[in-house]
């Protein structure tokens, strides 16, 4: 039920995705951080990204397999025109994934210089400058 309504690209009731996210939490289905990160991707590349929705997907990525989820989860912030994504991001997914404390001061470059000490422990990281995947 959960994967055809994540790649229905019809309209939405605003509050679908976070209640597709809570349920997945809830039922501990952590094998749905692919189409989540799809559904972060959506979100992230919307005009004005939906704090809701962008709060909801995040949170349920914390919840994710970590090494698949943190590179795409960091690219991601790296790209973010909008220091608010950013701060969802971080507080919500990578707080939780990587066990770093939130802070207010980890914006991109905090994240980014997290990431060139820490890459090591992430396999599933990009061929890529900086081994973070290509996102937009």
């Amino acid at each position: 039920i959960v994967m055809p309504m994540l790649a229905d690209d019809s309209p939405r009731d605003p509050a679908l995705i976070p209640a597709v996210c809570e349920a997945l939490v809830a039922l501990e289905c952590t094998w749905a951080w692919e189409p989540l990160l799809a559904e972060l991707g959506n979100s992230m590349r919307a005009k004005n990204p939906d704090p809701a929705q962008l709060e909801a997907i995040a949170t349920a990525l914390g919840h994710m397999d970590v090494e698949r989820v943190v590179p795409t989860v960091l690219a991601w912030i790296n790209q973010a025109d909008s220091p608010a994504a950013s701060e969802i991001l971080g507080r919500a997914a990578l707080a939780t994934l990587t066990d770093v404390d939130f802070d207010a001061s980890h914006d991109a470059t905090w994240w980014l210089n997290w990431w060139s000490i820490n890459a090591a422990a992430y396999p599933n990281r990009a061929d890529t400058e900086n081994g973070l995947p290509r996102v937009k």
